[in-house]
């Protein structure tokens, strides 16, 4: 957060690129506009893969569609919030990731929504309802799988479940008006399972059911009227990168 020369005392505004970066950023590496309501924002190219059901658009990072909505898959870790301050105020993100399960009710192959995240002292929290299909857990985000590692022991008294972006996203999407939610595939629960085993070809088969856990949240994206840049991400084409250049 920083104040704005003669802004009023107190204001806060969200810090990001200029309005032409902006434009650029969404158009070039997200494959988005600047109507975009609503995203889903994932690290793993397994989840992109297997939920979009269009071609891949020709954006720096690999999107698609899902049910009409825009699915962006970012970076690991908190590189991934430059989506976050990118997008417009009021743009609702979903973001679908894996975690480690510390303790129950986080079991391996199920689904969670992070309702806090924690990153050391500090805590964040999501700002869309959750669905009621699944458990809400308390999240703890580290900046690296051998952190996680080492700190189980601490991390498992803080929170049910480890990952490296939920805090990240949640701090970012308050501070820029965005509304987020994280739903964690459970991929590994150490120190029985540590990460290093985990299988994604094993948990494909649980990729899939998210979809019915947001169908609600789809079929009101389905309702915006189409602009022409999510028409050409829907054909997979460039046009609305040329059209931002």
């Amino acid at each position: 957060m920083t104040l704005i020369p003669g802004s009023a005392a107190g204001a806060k505004v969200c810090v990001g690129l200029p309005p032409a970066g902006r434009a650029a950023f969404m158009s070039r590496f997200l494959g988005l506009d600047e109507h975009v309501d609503r995203v889903i924002l994932t690290p793993l190219s397994t989840f992109r893969s297997n939920l979009s059901d269009s071609e891949p658009a020709p954006s720096i990072w690999p999107s698609g569609l899902v049910r009409g909505v825009p699915m962006v898959q970012g970076p690991q870790g908190r590189a991934i919030v430059d989506a976050i301050f990118n997008l417009p105020a009021g743009c609702e993100v979903i973001f679908l990731g894996i975690a480690g399960g510390l303790r129950p009710p986080a079991a391996e192959g199920e689904w969670v929504c992070v309702d806090r995240a924690w990153n050391g002292p500090q805590a964040h929290d999501r700002s869309l309802q959750p669905p009621p299909e699944l458990d809400l857990v308390t999240g703890a985000t580290v900046g690296s799988l051998t952190e996680s590692w080492l700190a189980t022991p601490s991390l498992a008294r803080q929170a049910h479940v480890v990952d490296m972006e939920t805090s990240h996203i949640y701090e970012v999407a308050t501070r820029c008006g965005v509304r987020a939610l994280s739903l964690l595939l459970v991929s590994d629960q150490p120190p029985a399972r540590p990460f290093w085993d985990t299988d994604l070809g094993a948990l494909v088969p649980r990729i899939a059911p998210v979809l019915h856990i947001l169908d609600g949240w789809l079929a009101d994206g389905r309702q915006a009227v189409p602009t022409p840049a999510r028409r050409n991400l829907a054909r997979g084409t460039d046009e609305a990168t040329h059209a931002q250049r």
